[in-house]
């Protein structure tokens, strides 16, 4: 009988220790569904970038302006063969001007030249000559496989006062006799422009510092905190082009792009690949993994519900979102009104349900909301009619994200960005004419959006500026 009695006893106790733990766990609220994620972040696919780059030849014509010297060459007794000496002097007087012919650049200039010849004191007084010439250079230039300008100049001349000296009252034309020696010194100077060119080329130096910043993270927007990253793979550029307007450049990049919320590492750049020629039509395509971070795209939600009333007595304060297998879970925070104690007025109620993204009607929404197992309150049944459910309806129809409209003002908006971006001399005309959204993959660390971006582009170069701001005026090109 005592062991019956005993046996009842304990059975009592720990029934009523079951169910007081029961009970204090209801009314302390629910526990939290495990977090977890079976997707992982997706590789960003391959996106293609083909443009021109166009140097206006009045952007060349101030470049060069700035590099061809005013006096081109001062020589002051300088022996002659047959006794005496000879000053010469040569100056440039006119404007450099930059032109298309024949497929080359052609560069000229007006030269006046002073020669006085000082001839030994047997042979008379001294001689001047002077003239006037243009210089013409025939440039063309191609591009190496390692990122290097190859030059081929031709120089030549006409005459424009031809040189003359005065004996007495004669005024001889010296012209065909000095020609073979002008043309002699410009077959030399068209050696010296080309090895100038090979020693002071910034190609490559130039290719390489915009692969750097390529590599590095690119600040999007502030609220949320949002970078584009490019992981660029390969460049290409063609052959240079000279049409009456310009130099044309068709050039290339194709990368792996994705926009992220949390701020990502910087590393070290990737070498430099060879060149290669564009392959693609121009334009771009852009396939980006948009990456919202749970923290932000919960805030983003909570937004739109926090305040809230989905019944009179309660009150939304606002929720939290992570991933959990293939769904998503809601923790919705939220405020009673008059609670018998000594339930709390205060709690959290786990809700999961399904991302949808709608890529036609461009909606992401939540879909099938259901109440966690075991995450309601006593609280909460005590003040709605039916618990939490009374919830899903409500909630659902707030947590669809209608996106149309910010992709077609994303759009505008990068569309007039690019028909106004100019920086450092460097003007960028497009316009993005598609947004599209593929598809979605849930990560522990993040939603991913995976998104298509398709529009056109164009660069011009107003200004040619040198890697060294500290580069000397008036070097020689």
């Amino acid at each position: 009988m005592r062991r019956r009695t005993t046996l009842l006893l304990t059975v009592l106790v720990v029934g009523l220790a079951v169910g007081v733990g029961w009970l204090v766990r209801r009314a302390l609220g629910p526990t939290a569904p495990p977090r977890y994620a079976l997707g992982a972040m997706p590789e960003a696919p391959l996106s293609a970038i083909h443009l021109e780059v166009t140097v206006p030849m009045d952007a060349l014509e101030r470049r060069l302006e700035g590099r061809v010297p005013e006096v081109l060459a001062l020589v002051e007794r300088h022996p002659l063969e047959r006794g005496g000496a000879v000053d010469v002097e040569a100056r440039r007087v006119g404007p450099v001007r930059v032109a298309e012919d024949a497929g080359a650049l052609r560069v000229d200039f007006p030269v006046a030249s002073t020669v006085v010849l000082h001839p030994d004191r047997e042979r008379g007084k001294e001689r001047e000559i002077e003239s006037e010439l243009r210089v013409f250079a025939h440039l063309a230039l191609a591009l190496t496989e390692d990122w290097r300008l190859a030059g081929r100049t031709r120089l030549s001349h006409a005459w424009i006062r031809p040189p003359t000296i005065t004996i007495g009252p004669l005024t001889p034309d010296l012209t065909r006799l000095l020609d073979p020696q002008v043309e002699e010194r410009l077959v030399a100077a068209a050696e010296r422009v080309d090895a100038r060119i090979e020693e002071r080329d910034e190609l490559r130096e130039r290719v390489e510092a915009v692969w750097a910043k390529l590599t590095r993270p690119i600040p999007l927007v502030e609220d949320p905190p949002t970078w584009l990253l490019m992981a660029p793979e390969a460049v290409s550029a063609g052959d240079l082009r000279v049409e009456p307007d310009g130099v044309h450049v068709p050039v290339g990049l194709v990368a792996r792009l994705s926009v992220v919320t949390e701020q990502p590492d910087a590393g070290a750049p990737p070498p430099l690949p060879p060149r290669t020629e564009p392959t693609g039509a121009e334009g771009f395509v852009l396939q980006l993994p948009v990456a919202l971070d749970w923290d932000t795209l919960g805030a983003l939600l909570s937004e739109r519900v926090a305040g809230r009333e989905p019944e009179p007595g309660v009150t939304i304060r606002g929720l939290t979102l992570y991933p959990s297998g293939r769904a998503v879970v809601l923790g919705v925070d939220y405020a009673l009104a008059d609670v018998p104690w000594p339930l709390s007025a205060e709690g959290r109620a786990w809700l999961s349900g399904a991302p949808i993204l709608d890529a036609e009607q461009q909606v992401l929404t939540v879909q099938g909301l259901s109440v966690v197992s075991g995450s309601s309150s006593l609280a909460l049944d005590a003040a709605t009619s039916v618990g939490a459910a009374a919830w899903l309806t409500w909630l659902e129809g707030r947590l669809e994200v209608p996106l149309a409209e910010h992709l077609e003002a994303a759009r505008t908006r990068a569309s007039d960005a690019l028909g106004s971006a100019e920086r450092d001399g460097v003007a960028l005309s497009g316009e993005v004419s598609a947004l599209h959204l593929q598809d979605i993959v849930l990560t522990e660390e993040a939603l991913v959006v995976v998104g298509r971006v398709e529009g056109t582009l164009a660069m011009e170069a107003k200004q040619l500026r040198p890697l060294d701001d500290a580069e000397a005026p008036g070097s020689p090109p």
